[in-house]
């Protein structure tokens, strides 16, 4: 998924800019700003203050998904199928597939009636594979 390769890069630029900082020899150059090195490893200055004063590097759990990976895997093959065969489906199918999926396990969701406009954003994007 897109999200994690993203959150594996982030953490990885926040380790090298720790490093960086730790590393810097004030005797040689004059020691870059924490502002100046979080700039040039592409992360935001307060995460670098936040990973300076923890002394670590922040890991992101995120929120808890609604479907799990095979879940989500089987409902983007489902759709990619039903493409195949000539037969679209629309968001509101979609929704209502994934409601299905959580009512027949009877498992909690945060959804009222069908998946909201932030979840179908988020799908759409880690399966760029899919068009509706």
């Amino acid at each position: 998924m897109t999200s994690k390769k993203v959150t594996v890069q982030r953490q990885a630029a926040i380790s090298a800019a720790l490093d960086f900082l730790t590393t810097q020899n004030p005797k040689f150059n004059r020691p870059w700003s924490i502002r100046r090195v979080a700039l040039e490893h592409g992360i935001a200055v307060q995460t670098l203050r936040d990973a300076i004063a923890k002394e670590t590097v922040p890991n992101w759990s995120g929120p808890s998904t609604i479907l799990t990976v095979n879940e989500e895997n089987e409902l983007v093959g489902y759709c990619l199928n039903m493409q195949k065969i000539g037969f679209g489906l629309t968001k509101a199918a979609v929704n209502t597939m994934v409601m299905q999926i959580l009512n027949s396990q009877h498992r909690k969701h945060p959804f009222k009636n069908s998946p909201g406009k932030k979840w179908w954003q988020r799908f759409m994007r880690d399966h760029p594979v899919l068009s509706f």
